[in-house]
């Protein structure tokens, strides 16, 4: 998705009354629940007959008590006799006089939409308890045991294979917001998790396959296939497994849960209740959740019960309950129960909708276009004055200019001085955050070719060979000058992974060579044969490791291209996070700012003299400080300088 496929006038098509599905007969002879004398709200004994085995819509104008019925008399009343499910469905206080005809019924599910709270750590493959399964089968992999990875340090929670930036979540405080972790760029873990790979995923990157495009992985990683039919059935394919349970919509949550119950094989007969499952749904969707709630009650088992204002899933039901026929004191009647089709010649305003015989709309005569305003500003005016507008806010040498006779009589903005505090001029209105959104709108990657083009290169090249920087991370924080423990740690983890250190011409890498000529390769990058296939797997793998960067090089060790997904300069170094943000471009952000400044420009200096006492120590020693900066620390540098500084005096 994510691409503009029409605009332009509304293109008028006379509305569809086919049904979705064929439904199935209510006769003398279907089973029924009797709810008599059901009140509560609007809702006064009010008495209802619904077919079992069949799909139910309770349908009817905003305010009829369509709800009230379902919250407050149906799902009480069956709960009050059959064991269910209604942990997350918002029950109300309603009477009844007597319910029957649930002798067959062995259980009860009723499906609220209520948005899962915000929890960051729960996602989708948690959620539906597919998470631990797949953490077991990377664990027996041969690869994870090589770098000493069990199934806890593939989950988020804990272990050493999470990211140790953001600790797992995928994303780091940031003032009052969160934002992408700058190291994993959001996919949770940590260089050696990300290098365990099986039929050609990482745990990452099978987080993060639609749920639709699982089928080849279901096998391997103990996923029931016929979970991922059902989700795709309910319009859930877009979904991935990775996909945080808070950016879910409640209309989301609610088929999901409905995806996970149907998985559970009941010894008896089963009924669903579902408040408005088609809210926020395209029609082609809507077609799919037909669909799957058709399957539901096909077995002749099933029963379910919906709330719907959709007509095309109205005219897919079996049987429909309208309540009206007005809201609030209007309504809380029962003015039409029975099959679509009768409900289309009802008078009903759910039956002249479904008819199509609702009155159009019309439009109004009085409302004021913008053609119809008279001074209307044209397309280089108004890009004159935005123009002249960024240019007054970012230098503060231009002054706004009428773009127009009329003069301009109201300020642009009204500002307390209080927020001008030492900010500029351009950082007020938040430019400084808008500019870069605009830059990175246009520049996402670090250039060099695409991995299609470097395949295509190494296929001109066959005896060329891949290589990734293994310190690209390290440099992000300390430059090309790394404190020799952490030298120490990258060598290891490589070892780990199954590839070696190496300079740029190939040769193995020794002690004082500059850290940005260093690369890593091994037959881990190597391609399995001579292939394009092979290949592009090759590359994945080097991508997995390289933390998204990756060159190609000649036996002599030319570099013949790159292929990255990230911005970055080795020369400088300059690494940019996995995933620069525009926060990253500010100086009032923690991200964005220096730390040595905090974003001020200017810092305090004072002299060495004042500090330092004798320079042929180590910065541990007792006499370092001078005897006036022993006086101010005190116990400071005992107890907390002291112990900072001796593990880094090897740097």
């Amino acid at each position: 998705g994510g691409n503009v496929v029409y605009a332009g006038p509304v293109r008028r098509r006379a509305p569809s009354r086919k049904s979705l599905r064929t439904p199935l007969p209510v006769t003398r002879q279907t089973s029924t629940i009797s709810l008599l004398g059901g009140s509560v709200h609007n809702i006064c004994n009010v008495d209802c007959h619904i077919p079992l085995a069949r799909l139910t819509c309770i349908c009817g104008v905003s305010g009829s008590g369509k709800s009230s019925f379902v919250r407050g008399i149906l799902a009480p009343a069956l709960l009050a006799s059959i064991p269910g499910d209604s942990t997350d469905f918002a029950l109300q206080n309603g009477k009844w006089r007597s319910v029957s005809g649930t002798r067959n019924l062995a259980e009860v599910v009723a499906l609220d939409q209520i948005t899962p709270a915000p929890i960051r750590r729960s996602f989708v493959a948690t959620f539906l308890g597919l998470f631990e399964s797949i953490r077991r089968v990377f664990a027996a992999s041969p690869a994870a045991k090589r770098v000493g990875l069990s199934a806890s340090d593939f989950g988020v929670n804990a272990g050493s294979g999470r990211c140790q930036t953001c600790l797992g979540a995928g994303q780091i405080g940031d003032a009052n917001r969160a934002s992408v972790c700058p190291l994993c760029g959001g996919s949770r873990y940590g260089h050696a998790a990300l290098s365990v790979r099986l039929a050609e995923v990482n745990v990452q990157s099978l987080m993060a396959t639609p749920v639709d495009h699982l089928a080849p992985w279901c096998e391997l990683f103990r996923i029931p296939s016929q979970l991922i039919s059902t989700m795709v059935e309910l319009g859930l394919g877009h979904l991935s497994l990775g996909r945080p349970m808070d950016t879910l919509s409640g209309g989301e949550v609610q088929r999901l849960r409905l995806a996970r119950r149907l998985q559970i094989t009941s010894a008896g007969s089963a009924l669903f209740i579902l408040d408005e499952p088609a809210v926020g749904l395209h029609r082609d969707d809507v077609a799919r959740l037909a669909g799957a709630l058709t399957r539901v009650v096909d077995d002749g088992r099933n029963t379910v019960i919906i709330v719907e204002h959709d007509l095309d899933l109205i005219r897919a039901a079996d049987w429909v309950l309208e309540f009206g026929p007005g809201g609030g004191p209007s309504g809380g009647q029962v003015v039409f129960a029975g099959t679509p089709g009768q409900l289309a010649a009802a008078p009903t305003p759910t039956g002249l909708a479904v008819a199509g015989r609702l009155p159009a709309l019309k439009r109004r005569s009085d409302v004021r276009r913008d053609a119809d305003v008279a001074h209307v500003l044209s397309l280089d005016e108004r890009v004159a004055r935005t123009n002249s507008l960024m240019r007054t806010l970012i230098s503060g040498d231009s002054a706004l200019e009428a773009s127009s006779e009329e003069e301009l009589v109201e300020p642009v903005v009204v500002l307390d001085e209080r927020l001008w505090a030492d900010r500029d001029v351009w950082e007020i209105g938040g430019l400084e955050r808008e500019i870069p959104k605009l830059l990175l709108d246009v520049q996402r990657t670090g250039g060099g070719t695409g991995v299609a083009e470097l395949v295509a290169i190494w296929g001109v090249h066959p005896c060329a060979w891949l290589s990734v920087h293994p310190f690209l991370s390290e440099m992000q924080v300390w430059g090309s000058k790394l404190p020799r423990s952490v030298a120490r740690a990258v060598a290891s983890r490589v070892e780990d992974e199954g590839l070696r250190l190496i300079t740029t011409e190939g040769d193995k890498a020794t002690t004082g060579v500059d850290i940005r000529e260093i690369r890593a390769a091994g037959a881990r990058l190597r391609p399995r044969d001579q292939s394009d296939d092979a290949r592009s797997r090759a590359v994945a793998e080097a991508f997995a490791v390289g933390a998204k960067y990756v060159e190609l090089r000649d036996p002599g060790g030319r570099l013949l291209a790159t292929a990255s997904d990230r911005l970055l300069d080795l020369k400088t170094p300059l690494i940019a996070p996995m995933t620069p943000m525009p926060s990253d471009f500010s100086r009032l952000d923690e991200r964005g700012r220096c730390p040595m400044c905090r974003g001020r420009r200017t810092v305090t200096t004072i002299p060495d003299s004042l500090v330092i006492g004798t320079r042929t120590v180590e910065p541990g020693h007792q006499q370092f400080l001078s005897p006036g900066a022993q006086e101010v620390m005190k116990g400071v540098f005992r107890n907390e300088l002291a112990p900072f500084l001796r593990p880094g005096q090897d740097h």
